[in-house]
């Protein structure tokens, strides 16, 4: 492992961020996010680079480490080391579903290829089990295996961390630092919409945050149970007039995939 590999990771978020503070002040740049932040950890990516007389160029360790960097930010490492386009399997669909699968998955394909020059999001529905989730988490490993920032919430726990640190006055500095991740990550993935908790309040937080991140043209992917019908009228009009003006909709039908793959463990693969 090269010396700018082991720096990054013999450094605390702490200790790193007020290295890279200095170390880019050097350069002239200022710049000021929380210290456990996403925007933490690049600056300390970036301010090494400095230090090194780098410039953009990366060796292979410190690509390494950055990467891993992005998987330990993205709340997804362990999920993605299973769901990824190498262990996707088409044998659980058949007929139309099959070829609508198919499409689906080359569409997630086309958003990983050109996700650094096209601005895309995307919108998942359809029945229960029917692989939105797995699909999201294959974009997700391409777009961090591309060094980009990922992160990933369901939408319970998304909407519960926005209300806990909204009503905690001792909790505004994690709220700022949330929102600053929220709204400038590379990729969001907000998994299983419509399980939430919503208030109107946290409807608030959700709408801003749909808003902020189209202004900036950072990608959300989205999945969700609820049909078209159903997300339109849980949610306020401005939230999913900005879904359905921004999103491309990819609808997924088919049988249970989790469902399928239980029986088959205990009857035997499906032929």
């Amino acid at each position: 492992m090269c010396r700018n590999a082991r720096w990054i990771k013999g450094k605390s978020f702490g200790v790193a961020h007020r290295a890279g503070q200095a170390q880019l002040q050097q350069h002239g740049l200022f710049f000021f996010p929380h210290p456990h932040s996403f925007q933490a950890a690049v600056l300390m990516v970036v301010a090494q680079q400095m230090q090194h007389g780098m410039h953009g160029q990366k060796c292979h360790c410190f690509r390494q480490a950055e990467i891993a960097l992005l998987y330990e930010q993205s709340n997804l490492k362990r999920m993605l080391e299973k769901e990824n386009f190498g262990t996707l399997s088409y044998s659980f669909f058949q007929g139309d579903e099959l070829t609508s699968y198919r499409q689906a998955v080359e569409k997630c394909k086309n958003f990983c290829t050109n996700f650094k020059t096209s601005y895309q999001n995307l919108f998942f529905y359809g029945t229960v089990g029917t692989g939105k989730t797995f699909l999201t988490n294959c974009i997700a490993k391409e777009c961090i295996e591309q060094g980009c920032s990922v992160l990933y919430f369901s939408a319970a726990s998304l909407f519960d961390l926005l209300a806990r640190n909204t009503f905690d006055y001792r909790a505004r500095e994690e709220l700022s630092a949330l929102c600053a991740d929220l709204y400038g990550c590379d990729l969001l993935v907000i998994d299983d919409l419509g399980t939430e908790t919503a208030t109107t309040v946290t409807l608030s937080h959700f709408f801003t945050c749909l808003n902020e991140r189209l202004l900036r043209q950072k990608s959300v992917i989205i999945s969700t149970n609820l049909s078209l019908e159903d997300c339109r009228n849980r949610y306020q009009d401005r939230i999913f007039s900005r879904i359905a003006s921004n999103f491309e909709f990819c609808k997924l039908t088919g049988p249970d995939i989790r469902m399928c793959k239980k029986v088959s463990a205990v009857s035997g693969p499906v032929r």
